[in-house]
């Protein structure tokens, strides 16, 4: 009886292997059944570069419990199915950070590195009144050459009172701590950056947002953002071409200057500094 119970199971059993075994198969190399249009699909994954610690994140307005495996760069979220995937990072105290991320099958989309602006910024202040009129007076005063002389650009040296100021003849050197100045034997040139194409097209979608004009930009670091100054302020700019734009205002401001770290906000009240 037992025997032939057991013949009677073996036709089932072959049956069941027949069926779950592609499937396991097939589920193990990444295919996946997308329940939407019941087609059997390869999976991708997104990565999220520079993954800030104590972050919230949401994929498609949920947030998710398991940020995916932790790399020393970022965060893998695999496992998705092909399509469209709203991503989102948020922190308190912090600007919130999103883009729309397309998911290919077997491929593994990346994000730019993520950087979160702070929602109150406080610059600490260098130095009192506008570094124009201060270089100005000191020339005048300490180098009698009179007459007012516009800046046409400057760069922090060794410490944040030292600066190397042009004008459209000569480099001078001025402490706006010590109040001195100097001027060069011989003009030096501020190099400027070269933007790519990529880099103006993002900047010309910013003015389409923010309409104005654009009067300098520096480089974050080394990653793919960029310092925006407009005639009176400046603005934090990811360069990205997908969508949203993530942009942040930062600060009034005339010039600024990036260095080590921080960046060095120039206009009529001085020189400030903010840590970013």
């Amino acid at each position: 009886m037992a025997f032939k119970r057991r013949n009677q199971l073996l036709p089932l059993f072959i049956a069941l292997f027949l069926v779950l075994g592609p499937v396991t198969v097939l589920y193990a190399y990444g295919w996946r059944v997308n329940l939407e249009n019941f087609e059997i699909v390869k999976i991708g994954g997104i990565f999220v570069k520079n993954f800030p610690a104590e972050s919230v994140m949401k994929l498609n307005n949920e947030k998710l419990d398991n940020y995916g495996q932790k790399f020393l760069t970022g965060r893998l979220l695999d496992g998705l199915l092909p399509g469209e995937y709203k991503l989102e990072i948020e922190k308190f105290g912090f600007k919130k950070w999103e883009k729309i991320i397309n998911v290919d099958p077997a491929m593994v989309s990346e994000t730019n590195p993520v950087v979160l602006i702070p929602s109150e910024i406080n610059p600490e202040k260098i130095s009192g009144g506008d570094i124009e009129i201060i270089f100005n007076d000191l020339k005048n005063s300490i180098l009698k050459f009179p007459g007012y002389v516009p800046i046409e650009d400057l760069k922090l040296q060794e410490h944040p009172y030292l600066w190397l100021i042009n004008s459209a003849k000569a480099s001078y050197l001025i402490d706006v701590d010590k109040m001195t100045i100097e001027i060069l034997p011989e003009k030096i040139l501020i190099p400027k950056i070269k933007l790519s194409e990529k880099e103006e097209a993002i900047i010309a979608k910013l003015t389409q947002k923010i309409p104005g004009k654009v009067v300098g930009v520096s480089r974050y670091r080394n990653f793919p953002y960029l310092f925006v100054q407009y005639t009176d302020s400046i603005y934090f700019l990811e360069v990205d071409d997908r969508d949203p734009l993530n942009f942040s205002f930062l600060a009034v401001s005339k010039k600024h200057v990036y260095a080590d770290g921080k960046l060095y906000l120039i206009n009529q009240n001085g020189i400030n500094f903010l840590e970013i």
